[in-house]
């Protein structure tokens, strides 16, 4: 059993297509493997909880996990979970999350496990893309948002000599520069600490970027 999720629409959509596959393919068979289709809540704590509960009942051999990235015409197969919640806008109950751990007290990220190489090929040159690659660097802004390194590395991910104490944050929000509306300009926030606690905060902006939306 494969367990497939998507969202329920969020924000200015009315629909989300996460949610459509999902329910499309809820219970049907590709090849030997059955697939349970699951539409998760946009909400800060039960989408958690229902995947929590959606393993323990299903018991799927694999999850896949569908979401909206708004402004993008391809997929984009995703290599990192980072352990960060950082709300664009607020959820589906209202609450906006800034900067809070999905898992306290969890890894700083989960690596997938999937083929995501051959998933790649198979979807073709044009059918998606692979983020948060070594070899591929990451060749969207926004695909920064959210990250999180304990320790400070290199794009190949090997630590930097005398970094190891240091932690480093990155937000890519949509926000407007003197005439340029917000819909056109993206503020990246790269935020240090320290081994003594000190902060250092750099703001740079990014303007008529395409994609302009955050994945």
């Amino acid at each position: 059993m494969i367990l497939l999720t998507g969202f329920e629409p969020f924000g200015g959509y009315k629909h989300n297509p996460s949610a459509e596959v999902a329910e499309a393919l809820h219970r049907r068979t590709v090849g030997d493997v059955a697939i349970y289709g699951a539409i998760l809540p946009v909400h800060h704590a039960r989408a958690a909880a229902l995947v929590n509960q959606l393993v323990r009942d299903v018991a799927p051999r694999a999850i896949v996990h569908l979401g909206l990235a708004g402004g993008r015409a391809r997929l984009a197969l995703e290599r990192v979970a980072v352990n960060v919640m950082d709300f664009e806008i607020a959820d589906n109950a209202g609450y906006r999350a800034a900067g809070e751990p999905c898992v306290a007290g969890g890894p700083a990220a989960y690596s997938s496990t999937l083929p995501l190489e051959a998933i790649q090929e198979a979807l073709g040159a044009e059918g998606g893309e692979t983020r948060g690659h070594a070899v591929t660097p990451l060749d969207n802004v926004s695909d920064y948002n959210g990250l999180n390194l304990v320790g400070i590395s290199g794009i190949d991910g090997v630590a930097l000599a005398g970094l190891g104490a240091y932690n480093a944050t990155i937000t890519v929000t949509q926000q407007g520069l003197g005439a340029i509306p917000g819909a056109e300009a993206l503020l990246i926030r790269v935020q240090v600490t320290g081994p003594s606690n000190v902060t250092v905060v750099l703001d740079g902006y990014r303007t008529r970027y395409a994609p302009n939306a955050l994945p």
